[in-house]
Order: C-alpha cells, then structure tokens, then sequence
C-alpha cells in the first residue's frame, strides 16, 4: 500500500508536521531556518539528529492534529507529569499548567525535548523558559552533546544517557530508537 507523505510548517516556531498517508517517493522535507537548525548548530550536532529526539520525546498525538490526523511532529508545548501528558496551544496555557503541576511534583518534563524539571532546574534559567521552543532546543542540544561526550564512540548509548544515565540498557535501547527514527528522516531529507 502506498503511503504519501507531505510534509507542512505547522508553527511559527518551525514545528515540522509529517503526514504518514504515503510511503512511496516521499518529498523532502528540511529543517534549514528552523529553531531544531539553529539549536543542532550552536553544538555541532546534526539537526535531525536533535528532530529524532524530539519526535521520541514529545510526538503530539491530539486527535486533531497528530498522529490519529496522519501527522507525527513534537509539540512545543508538551508537559508529561507521572502518569499524565498534557499538550497545549499555547505558551501560556502550558505555563498556566506547569505551576499547577509544581505545587504537586517537580518530576516534569517540559517542551519540545521534555527537559525534567527536578533534574534541570538548577541549570536552566527558569523552568517557564523551557517552554520557548528555540530555549528548550538549545538547552536540549547543550546537554545532549555533553552527554554523548560521556560515550565516545559508542552513539546509542552517548545518545542515551540524554534519557538515563544510571541504567545503560535503557540508555542504550532509547538511542538505539533516536537512531532509527534519524535514519529514517536522513533518507528523506534535502
């Protein structure tokens, strides 16, 4: 079956959304201009690399404009408490949520790369700042860069330990999942 995929700015931010309808001779799509370009840059990564992940981290799935719509894309304004993700609109409406969320636990993750509040909050300038999309991506590429420094030569599991870095099978299973998904984008890529 074929499956056509187009590929549209969903935001001014520079969200790229994927529409899963095809799969035969796919457009390319780019990140050139976008905040995931400029972030991925500033730390000598590959911007699809930094895509991959948070398309793993924060893949919208709103009936009306994610995957159940045919598009898969990180959304910008994703909080995921415990046991509940929670997708807004807005900045606002997230940064409404998040001190609603804080007076009951500070184990949140915040934005496009799902930056955890309790783990973070020392070295960003303020949690409600991970909520500017191009703020979370560069945040997001500093400390993935340095985590991959911490496995030199070995990309799944430097990858990984952006998601854990005490339990090396887990780290190395979701970069192993970063790959794939950057693997797939690079064959569709400008």
């Amino acid at each position: 079956m074929l499956i056509k995929q187009t590929f549209a700015a969903v935001t001014a931010a520079g969200c790229l959304a994927i529409s899963a309808s095809s799969l035969a001779s796919p457009p390319p799509f780019s990140l050139e201009g976008t905040p995931f370009e400029i972030a991925a840059s500033e730390q000598g990564l590959d911007p699809t690399l930094l895509y991959a992940l948070t398309l793993i981290e924060s893949n919208d799935t709103a009936p009306d404009r994610g995957i159940d719509a045919g598009y898969v894309a990180p959304w910008p304004y994703t909080l995921r408490a415990p046991d509940e993700a929670f997708r807004f609109d807005t900045r606002e409406e997230a940064e409404a949520a998040l001190h609603e969320l804080l007076q009951e636990t500070q184990l949140i993750d915040i934005g496009w790369a799902q930056v955890n509040a309790y783990w973070h909050k020392g070295e960003v300038t303020s949690l409600e700042d991970l909520l500017d999309p191009l703020y979370n991506l560069q945040y997001a590429s500093e400390y993935l860069s340095k985590s991959m420094s911490l496995a030199p030569g070995d990309p799944a599991l430097g990858i990984g330990f952006y998601h854990n870095r005490a339990d090396h099978e887990l780290a190395r299973n979701y970069g192993e999942r970063v790959l794939a998904v950057q693997k797939n984008l690079n064959r569709i890529v400008e």
